[in-house]
């Protein structure tokens, strides 16, 4: 049939068969080590993320009393003090928004996804 093209020799199969798993081996050292970071990054910022909810969770609390929030709001005497938990609370209302933006609220959920296969951002890899 000359629709069919010629069929490759056994000692080309083999040498076309030794080729893709040098490239196999070769692509594995590669990757190797970025899937490791990798890893490693994901954990490191699962901790970074967990302290931010940490944070968060103290401002609120901090804040939640509103004999707290008169004693901020006297507090003219100690202009760093004052200056330090503005910068908290403007940070805890980028953290905030930016927690309600449909656009990262999709991102995260993929980032979970893809490392944990838990959408709800729950304890995971354990053991990995």
């Amino acid at each position: 049939p000359a629709d069919f093209p010629p069929m490759p020799s056994y000692d080309d199969l083999r040498k076309l068969v030794v080729a893709q798993v040098r490239d196999l081996s070769a692509l594995h050292r590669t990757i190797a080590p970025l899937k490791a970071e990798n890893a490693r990054l994901a954990e490191n910022l699962k901790e970074v993320r967990q302290s931010f909810q940490d944070v968060i969770l103290a401002l609120r609390g901090f804040f939640a009393s509103p004999e707290r929030r008169e004693w901020f709001c006297d507090q003219t005497d100690d202009p760093e003090l004052v200056r330090f938990l503005q910068r908290l609370v403007i940070w805890y209302r980028k953290v905030s928004t930016n927690d309600k933006d449909p656009t990262m609220a999709f991102y995260r959920r993929i980032w979970e996804y893809e490392r944990s296969g838990d959408s709800d951002g729950g304890a995971d890899g354990e053991g990995e």
